[in-house]
């Protein structure tokens, strides 16, 4: 896996303080990761992990700090696994210029197998932390 470096993409690095550049981030970084997952697309993994600054950190549901390079590692072969995902995301609010939280919806076939109400830190379009709280 390529070393973790800010999200190339000029229009999020050039007005990250924008909400609805914010929210076009977190839909695209999911989109990227969904295509891993489902497809395989081995070029969606390289940039979804790209995206996360060197010290990313995700707080799964279950409470564990999970580092970038250890996601990164978790995901490598987990590439096509879940051929019917789809990754929803929704009620996306900018909390500040650098902090977002949102709904994000793991759907396998017609129902969801795990919802989750997210907050993210992503400055000068690089991921900083994700922490994930389940929503029953």
């Amino acid at each position: 896996m390529p070393r973790s470096r800010p999200l190339s993409n000029r229009w999020v690095r050039r007005n990250v303080s924008d909400p609805a550049c914010l929210e076009a981030a977190v839909r695209r970084h999911h989109a990227l990761l969904q295509r891993w997952l489902a497809d395989g697309d081995r070029e969606a993994l390289v940039e979804f992990c790209a995206a996360h600054h060197e010290d990313f950190v995700l707080v799964t549901v279950s409470g564990d700090l999970v580092p970038g390079a250890v996601l990164a590692e978790g995901l490598g072969g987990a590439g096509g696994s879940s051929p019917d995902l789809i990754i929803e995301i929704g009620q996306v609010c900018a909390v500040s210029p650098t902090v977002v939280h949102f709904l994000e919806t793991h759907r396998q076939g017609a129902s969801a197998s795990s919802v989750r109400r997210v907050t993210a830190v992503i400055e000068s379009g690089a991921w900083l932390l994700v922490q994930e709280t389940a929503v029953p």
